[in-house]
């Protein structure tokens, strides 16, 4: 079992790595495209310029990190039966697949144009570790499936 300060530490990482991806959204307006592949939460809103995009984007987003670092936690903690792991563990490293293609695919479009303002490179850098982050969370859940000795029919975490 991992160290439970550390992972209570990780637990509070994403959501607080999503909030300062926010600030620095609001930051560079008109650049909610670049925060697509981390947060599904932007799509609906991307054209809008309103301030409530902003606030849906920091609530709902965040409570979208939270979750992700929920599960990963909650499986680094070996408390989670090997469906929820397994399931988990693959939703998570497709999001966070499709997080990195889209981040980088932002950052060739922003070399080929010859962009590199220190907002975007921060922008592309928390989503970096967003992905990370949700990388690291399924690889806790890939764990905690392969080390399940209860029954495989397990879905829900006890």
């Amino acid at each position: 079992m991992a160290n439970p300060t550390r992972l209570r530490r990780l637990f509070l990482a994403l959501p607080g790595v999503h909030l300062l991806l926010v600030a620095v959204t609001i930051l560079a307006p008109g650049e909610l495209i670049r925060v697509l592949g981390v947060d599904p939460f932007v799509f609906p809103f991307m054209f809008s310029k309103d301030s409530v995009v902003i606030a849906v984007f920091l609530i709902f987003g965040t409570l979208w990190w939270s979750a992700i670092a929920y599960v990963g936690w909650h499986s680094a903690n070996e408390t989670s039966g090997r469906t929820f792991g397994w399931i988990s563990g693959v939703l998570l490293l497709l999001l966070s697949v499709l997080g990195i293609l889209f981040s980088i695919g932002m950052s060739f479009e922003d070399i080929a144009e010859k962009r590199f303002e220190a907002v975007l490179i921060i922008q592309e850098f928390l989503a970096a570790l967003l992905c990370a982050g949700a990388l690291a969370s399924s690889l806790y859940c890939f764990r905690a499936a392969a080390r399940d000795n209860t029954s495989s029919s397990s879905a829900i975490p006890q």
